[in-house]
């Protein structure tokens, strides 16, 4: 698989105001806006009939803003974002009322650099890295009811702890992100043979993240989210445009893009 896509995410945050003295003297409001360009780089193999493995590798470039009165910070990176990989298997293949059921085991290494730490905290995917070692599983049931086809799973993630630098404090203060608990459902329709719409819902629940130990208040968060995809089957490949729009502050505000997924596989129309 590879594609791109382009998400645009905007916040604002309290900035404190401080005298000569360092003494806080009042807040001001900032924005904060994170800009991403991936190329995502998906590779799969089948290592039995019922299972496959993956690595993806995303390249691209992460922008981030953080402006207030009479200050404006800019932060860009490119280059490779954080790796995953893992294998899925099919545990149950579907007949009748019953449903497919597929089950992925990932883990992510954060092989991007974590400009905005935070900001890949309390908005997972908005930079190109998030800083942290991740372990991810997750059961996926798709339901065929020719021509439409009902998805809906749910799975759990947890990101470990890492140490991050803060330039405000001067010191290195360790960061656990918090538990991430997420769900998906969604409906396909087959227009015909070969093109497919579907829109899906996603959302997540992450549990208040600890900054050396401390919890945090105010940082749970539920990120949600609507994708639109249209699917074409060509014969040596899928191609699908989409969209998505967060419904939450805790969500990527946009994010829209194309992927192509080559297959190997016998067409006979086209002597494949």
């Amino acid at each position: 698989d590879y594609g791109v896509s382009y998400a645009i995410t905007e916040n604002d945050i309290p900035v404190a105001v401080t005298n000569v003295g360092g003494d806080v003297v009042g807040v001001i409001e900032g924005n904060i806006k994170s800009r991403l360009l991936l190329t995502p780089v998906e590779f799969r193999y089948g290592v039995t009939e019922r299972t496959q493995a993956f690595v993806n590798v995303p390249l691209g470039w992460s922008n981030s803003e953080l402006t207030f009165t009479d200050f404006d910070e800019f932060e860009s990176e490119i280059g490779i974002g954080d790796v995953s990989a893992g294998f899925s298997m099919m545990l149950c293949e579907g007949c009748q009322y019953k449903p497919d059921v597929i089950a992925t085991l990932a883990c992510t290494a954060p092989t991007g650099n974590a400009d905005f730490p935070l900001l890949g905290t309390l908005t997972p995917n908005s930079v190109l890295g998030e800083g942290y070692w991740a372990a991810t599983a997750q059961l996926l049931f798709i339901h065929t009811y020719d021509p439409i086809v009902l998805f809906w799973g749910f799975g759990y993630s947890h990101r470990f702890e890492n140490d991050f630098y803060n330039p405000a404090l001067d010191i290195v203060q360790d960061i656990q992100p918090g538990e991430t608990a997420f769900y998906q459902f969604g409906v396909g329709f087959g227009v015909n043979e070969w093109i497919t719409l579907s829109t899906s819902f996603a959302g997540a629940y992450i549990s208040e993240l600890y900054i050396e130990g401390d919890r945090v208040e105010g940082t749970i968060r539920e990120p949600l989210r609507l994708r639109f995809a249209v699917t074409i089957n060509a014969p040596d490949k899928v191609i699908e445009p989409f969209t998505e729009i967060g419904m939450t502050d805790d969500t990527v505000d946009a994010r829209f893009g194309i992927t192509w997924t080559h297959t190997h596989r016998r067409n006979d129309c086209y002597g494949y």
